[in-house]
């Protein structure tokens, strides 16, 4: 991986990530790091559910090495933590090193210190960019985890393409003097992942990509200003599970919310500002989406970003400016993104797993433009959705 390179600006740009270690002997690797950490001690192990087996293991190998120990087995839903937060918080106050194992919520139970957080599966939904933790990748057990969690790493990056795409309009127009190279390694990384071939989703080779991806992805993210922004979807994707229900995780919603914006992009951006709807009511989507997600109305509008009329006007004259330099850029990756839906297709029927979601294109529709007065930053489909052309 590059953590550090000479950009053309004339600066070093060097990564935020100090902890990152990618493991391929399993247990034995995780021993290994653990070591580095803390010589003797109690060790807490925080668990999901599907990882208590990988617990189980971890265990027996720091009982062998002299470790205390203490383990929480936890359901991996917000319900689940919110039952045991205090037991957790309780675990890591005595522990000399606290380590969180699973997927999309145990990783954002990892904030820094003395925390050891081991990537086991691509579904994590925390980002590792900003250097906290110490961070295990460990290879052969994301080897062997559920298509459906692959799949869910590939999903996350069509929106960080799009999160890139924001990034940009919103630099220019801030005018922050922000390097703009390193959104153009976060892309070209990405297209080149979407546009690679491979017979079998199982192979090793697509893995192996896979994981270098993503990692390669959180490296140059931790070398910008703001990390933050390139999640910028994840409310979105957020709200398109609740209301897809079930098992789907987070990143599987971030391909159907990747492809069906740049594919909205690619036709409202060409037709020059032409007024195709009235423009948004904010309190409306609010409404919508508090019915479709099941909350309080009180919650969704509490998490509405206040956008001065200003600075819509601002954004909206550079989005005007650079319309037609967008919709040749949403043109020059098309190929790759229709690879990316090409390969993500794959990975489902590899994994023996139905296409088609319970959820219709109306109501995805609904959900994915209602849940933009959600995110937290700018972004070019969110102001689309404000001037009425969405």
């Amino acid at each position: 991986m590059i953590m550090k390179y000479e950009c053309e600006c004339g600066n070093v740009h060097r990564s935020k990530i100090d902890n990152l270690f990618v493991i391929d002997d399993g247990i034995k690797g995780v021993i290994s790091n653990i070591k580095r950490v803390i010589k003797a001690g109690t060790v807490s192990i925080i668990a999901s559910e599907d990882m208590s087996e990988y617990a189980s293991d971890l265990k027996v190998q720091l009982d062998a090495n002299g470790y205390t120990y203490k383990v929480a087995i936890i359901c991996e839903s917000e319900e689940g933590f919110r039952e045991n937060a205090e037991k957790v918080a309780d675990m890591s106050a005595v522990s000399e090193l606290t380590i969180y194992i699973g997927g999309e919520y145990i990783s954002s139970l990892a904030c820094g210190g003395h925390d050891m957080y081991i990537i086991t599966s691509l579904a994590f939904t925390s980002p590792i960019s900003d250097g906290n933790s110490y961070v295990l990748v460990d290879v052969s057990a994301i080897s062997k985890s559920p298509l459906s969690h692959v799949a869910s790493g590939y999903g996350k990056l069509i929106t960080k393409l799009l999160c890139v795409l924001d990034y940009r309009a919103i630099t220019t127009c801030e005018k922050s003097g922000e390097c703009l190279d390193i959104l153009s390694k976060i892309e070209s990384s990405i297209i080149s992942l979407f546009e690679s071939r491979y017979v079998y989703y199982r192979d090793g080779d697509f893995t192996r990509d896979l994981i270098s991806t993503v990692l390669q992805v959180a490296v140059y993210e931790s070398m910008l200003k703001s990390g933050d922004i390139l999640h910028n979807y994840d409310v979105v994707s957020n709200n398109v599970r609740t209301v897809i229900g079930g098992k789907i995780l987070v990143g599987e919603c971030d391909m159907l919310v990747g492809w069906y914006s740049f594919n909205v992009l690619k036709s409202v951006l060409n037709y020059g500002r032409a007024d195709l709807f009235y423009p948004a009511d904010i309190v409306a989507d609010a409404e919508r989406i508090a019915t479709l997600t099941n909350r309080k109305l009180k919650q969704v509008v509490s998490n509405i970003s206040i956008v001065k009329s200003c600075e819509v006007a601002r954004l909206t004259y550079v989005i005007d400016e650079y319309r037609d330099d967008i919709t040749s850029y949403i043109s020059s990756i098309w190929d790759s993104l229709i690879m990316a839906m090409k390969n993500y297709r794959r990975i489902y029927y590899d994994a023996g797993l139905a296409l088609s979601r319970s959820i219709s294109l109306e109501k995805l529709s609904d959900v994915i433009s209602g849940s933009l007065c959600e995110q937290k930053h700018f972004s070019i489909v969110k102001l689309l959705r404000i001037n009425g052309e969405i």
